[in-house]
């Protein structure tokens, strides 16, 4: 009761914002219970849980939208931070696991042990060792993989478009990686739904890309490069990369 009683007054507070997408970052903002980026979090957004609706069939859960980037191993995951210091932080449940699994990467001294590990960067670990971590420290969520993420979606069903925000990506091969599943989940799968597409959506199509400007440049590297990425992403089926909040600028134009 209690929990649902705070869904509902986040819900009415953020209905006050006209640009705010309920499914920002998987609706992570109406959940505050659930770890960000969660499969629980996902599944509750779109099927529900505990007795709560899910949010995704509300007017203002425009699209679902999550982040994606490559760790040090190859492996896509989807995660916001470029560090673990928010979501996979050195405190409680965590604790041994870092002590245990990330010695090459910590300091001896305790002193200083919280500090340096918060500065960890997602792109310096492999996924063995990301996975091992909970997120907020005290969940029974772990990181969970793109594959992992789009199989959840498609299992929990969908009723809105999907965008992907790409944070970093590191090889050639992380990047075919990202067209070829996502390419493959829209034609598979995301094609044959039956979307709602609300009045204020203004992603370029029903699987879209989008990416910070600034950081455009580190995952698909200088001018010559970004072109070349961007003529894979058209003979993957998709129009280009969309700016994150200028979504009708295409950074592949």
């Amino acid at each position: 009761m209690i929990r649902s009683l705070i869904i509902t007054l986040l819900a009415l507070n953020f209905a006050h914002a006209s640009d705010w997408n309920w499914g920002w970052r998987s609706g992570s903002d109406l959940y505050p219970d659930l770890p960000e980026h969660s499969l629980a979090l996902l599944r509750a957004s779109l099927g529900g849980v505990d007795g709560r609706d899910p949010i995704q069939p509300h007017n203002d859960f425009e699209y679902l939208e999550f982040s994606v980037q490559e760790s040090a191993d190859g492996e896509l995951i989807v995660f916001h931070d470029d560090t673990v210091a928010r979501l996979l932080p050195y405190t409680k449940k965590n604790v041994n696991i870092y002590e245990l699994h990330f010695q090459e990467y910590i300091p001896s001294s305790r002193k200083k042990r919280a500090k340096k590990i918060g500065k960890l960067k997602i792109s310096q670990l492999p996924y063995d060792k990301l996975k091992r971590l909970y997120i907020d420290g005290n969940s029974d969520q772990h990181v969970p993989t793109l594959e992992e993420y789009l199989a959840t979606i498609r299992s929990s069903g969908t009723i809105k478009p999907v965008a992907i925000e790409i944070r970093n990506l590191l090889t050639d091969e992380g990047r075919e990686k990202l067209l070829s599943l996502f390419a493959d989940f829209r034609d598979e799968y995301l094609r044959f739904q039956q979307l709602i597409i609300v009045d204020d959506y203004d992603l370029p199509e029903e699987a879209s890309f989008v990416i910070e400007k600034k950081l455009f440049s580190r995952s698909f590297g200088k001018k010559s490069e970004r072109e070349f990425w961007c003529d894979q992403f058209f003979l993957n089926g998709f129009v280009g990369v969309s700016r994150v909040k200028k979504h009708r600028t295409n950074l592949c134009d």
